[in-house]
């Protein structure tokens, strides 16, 4: 006779929340992509993905930066930040590259960074 098996009880397998795990320690120092402007990154996110692109996002602890990579028109670039100030420039830069493609591809392009800062606000 096969032996017995241990029901397991639905409260003991919730007792562990992904919340507590992923929990961010409130000690830390470095940078994250939670001290961003927000619409650097929603700017730089709607242009590579309107043209077919992918980025993604990383922070490279072993540096202390911040880390994008963007996939597009089947090239792959990387950058890395040191601080969190700094992305807006960068993305910008890529932002302004792109737009003129957008606009020959009949996109609609992203609203100008300051105004777009106004109206999340």
């Amino acid at each position: 006779m096969p032996a017995k098996r241990k029901t397991v009880n639905a409260s003991e397998e919730e007792a562990i929340s992904l919340q507590a795990i992923l929990q961010d320690d409130g000690n830390s120092e470095r940078d994250s992509y939670s001290s961003v402007d927000s619409v650097a990154i929603q700017r730089l996110i709607y242009c590579i993905s309107s043209l077919g692109g992918m980025v993604t996002f990383w922070y490279d602890s072993n540096n202390s930066r911040l880390c994008f990579s963007m996939r597009l028109f089947g090239g792959q670039r990387s950058y890395q930040i040191d601080d969190a100030t700094q992305f807006p420039a960068v993305s910008e830069s890529v932002v302004s590259k792109l737009t003129p493609v957008m606009v020959s591809k009949k996109l609609s392009p992203p609203q100008p960074l300051k105004q777009a800062q106004k109206d999340e606000k």
